[in-house]
């Protein structure tokens, strides 16, 4: 059918945690800003602590954010802390976002009780995107222009094709499927995992499955933890990444290694953890922070930062690639080989 509504991007990303002061305090090391004052007021007790880094939107929300039914949040945590709640995109309409819901013969979207957050003024609405989904999606139309701060989310599933014809029934677009000996697999040393990535204009997602060889899939034992179509990271876009990783590793900030220093006393640098790469867009930097927190031998909910280096799309090129993603897999299988449970703000 033909669409009704363009999606422009990811506009903010709710985190459940255990305790947002002092979350918001960790996320302020990386250089997030807290939007409100410092003293809790009816934003932060009704939405949860809003937090910007450049374009990247983020609400922290615990067991006392009013927005969330009673008890929602801890049975949330009860899978694990600091990890993603909701995901709001950024909309053209939201009349024509209903509109299109009604003619796909879906539940129409539940409109949120108020016209401004945070962030400024705004109209959104919760969209039933599965009832099997571990998070949320919500719609939101704001007056000031879009400027995206996500790339793209990743998104554990524990059935590839069955979730890919749902993002296919919205609208979305394949993008990337790796190239490899069976379609759609990336392979490590010792595990590996399935993926595609798909696209309805600037709303970008990387659907994961493990698949399970000598080691069990991260993803795997990610999903069993957090649940089917769980958030398993978010990409940061950066024009500066070279600069702000060497900042955040001079202050501590733990990441994942692409590769591993000669000796143990050679300290941790940029070039340990970059990965290069190319895709639809050219060239591109990247890099994965360790998790903020994971219970024993579970995974958690982390970062990557990624720079686009190119300004050009290459026609043709798909939207991601083979090395970069295998990138990704085979820098958690090391962690994991070495028994590394390091988080991002303390190492193992």
């Amino acid at each position: 059918m033909k669409e009704l509504f363009t999606p422009l991007g990811i506009d903010h990303l709710v985190v459940a945690c255990n305790d947002n002061v002092f979350w918001s305090s960790q996320l302020e090391r990386l250089g997030f800003i807290r939007v409100c004052a410092k003293t809790r007021n009816e934003y932060d007790e009704f939405f949860g602590i809003g937090l910007q880094l450049g374009n990247v939107n983020i609400f922290l929300v615990d067991p006392k954010t009013q927005r969330f039914e009673k008890g929602c949040i801890n049975t949330f945590l009860d899978r694990g802390n600091m990890q993603v709640v909701e995901v709001g995109i950024r909309v053209d309409s939201i009349r024509k976002a209903n509109e299109e819901c009604v003619k796909r013969n879906l539940s129409p979207l539940i409109p949120e009780c108020y016209f401004g957050d945070t962030f400024g003024d705004c109209v959104a609405a919760l969209f039933r995107f599965s009832t099997l989904s571990s998070f949320q999606y919500k719609f939101v139309e704001r007056r000031e222009p879009f400027c995206p701060g996500v790339d793209h989310i990743a998104i554990a599933v524990d059935h590839l094709e069955r979730w890919v014809n749902h993002y296919k029934f919205w609208g979305f677009e394949v993008e990337y499927t790796p190239q490899g000996k069976e379609e759609g697999l990336v392979e490590g040393k010792k595990s590996a995992m399935r993926t595609c990535a798909l696209r309805r204009d600037g709303w970008a997602v990387a659907l994961v499955k493990g698949v399970d060889q000598k080691r069990i899939s991260q993803i795997t034992t990610y999903l069993r933890m957090h649940g089917r179509h769980s958030i398993h990271h978010a990409a940061l876009l950066f024009t500066d990444i070279e600069q702000k990783v060497e900042s955040y590793l001079q202050s501590g900030v733990q990441f994942r290694l692409s590769k591993v220093p000669a000796l143990p006393t050679e300290p941790i640098t940029a070039r340990h953890v970059f990965h290069y790469g190319e895709d639809y867009g050219g060239s591109l930097l990247q890099c994965f922070m360790k998790p903020f927190a994971r219970k024993q031998g579970k995974g958690g909910f982390f970062f990557e930062l990624i720079k686009r280096l190119s300004e050009q799309p290459k026609i043709g090129k798909q939207a991601f690639d083979d090395s970069t993603v295998r990138g990704l897999l085979e820098s958690i299988e090391r962690e994991e080989v070495a028994g590394d449970r390091g988080l991002i703000f303390s190492s193992a």
